[in-house]
């Protein structure tokens, strides 16, 4: 299913697992490290540009059905020059696995975020570092507007 498309401005971005920043960005050394810990990473040096961004439900290889605990829901992003490449596009296209992180236990809903840390000091991210800056009372994590 197609998201939609985000442009990223600086060669830099912030991946997470869900829609709360963590107190502090990882430092750890490489990127599966930085996953292992706390389901977060900083990816340094990718195209800066329009990327496009799909969610894609991958079935359970032995019994093929949606409810199976072997379904799992990827996030999945893509510059928009990769889709011009001839092999991108006839598949025979050769990927390096930068880092990969599962979240073994159940979960009732599922969010992911990916952010251009140039934008982190916009007016449009500030203070929206914790849970709790949400904007909602309770442990209603829902992000609020800006207008």
């Amino acid at each position: 299913m197609r998201i939609g498309a985000f442009s990223f401005d600086s060669p830099d971005a912030f991946l997470m697992e869900n829609l709360i920043c963590p107190p502090k960005l990882p430092t750890e050394d490489t990127v599966q490290k930085m996953l292992d810990s706390g389901g977060s990473c900083i990816l340094h040096n990718i195209k800066t540009g329009i990327w496009i961004a799909d969610l894609q439900l991958v079935r359970c290889p032995v019994c093929d059905l949606n409810a199976c605990d072997g379904t799992t829901q990827v996030l999945d992003a893509k510059h928009l020059k990769l889709f011009l490449n001839d092999g991108f596009v006839n598949g025979s296209w050769e990927y390096e696995l930068v880092g990969s992180h599962d979240i073994k236990r159940h979960v009732n809903s599922a969010s992911g975020g990916i952010l251009d840390i140039k934008r982190f000091n916009s007016p449009y991210t500030a203070g929206k570092e914790s849970g709790t800056s949400s904007g909602h009372a309770g442990g209603d994590t829902r992000g609020k507007g800006v207008l």
